[in-house]
């Protein structure tokens, strides 16, 4: 009868300590997911200001843009050409 009273309770303990196991590794998962979910919001913030500024770069450096920023700024567009004919070379010899 003592043996079977002993494998009772270590059988109610082993339960009692993986019940204990589960709810620690349950609160852990939860608040895991809690974390996963606010960095999945962070990425999906970052990923949309990436966005909105890789346009805004793209805006800005388009010729157009450029173009009229420079007209702004009182430069002017030179359309005389110069044309060298001829061999003459760039450098004589002394």
């Amino acid at each position: 009868m003592r043996k079977k009273r002993v494998i009772l309770t270590a059988i109610i303990g082993v339960f009692i300590v993986l019940s204990l196991v589960q709810v620690v590794l349950s609160n852990s998962l939860s608040t895991t997911g809690i974390v996963l979910s606010r960095l999945e919001s962070e990425v999906s913030l970052y990923q949309r200001q990436n966005s909105i500024l890789r346009e805004a770069v793209l805006s800005d450096t388009s010729l157009t843009k450029i173009a009229s920023k420079a007209a702004s700024l009182g430069f002017s567009k030179d359309s005389s050409q110069i044309v060298v004919s001829g061999s003459v070379p760039i450098a004589a010899k002394p």
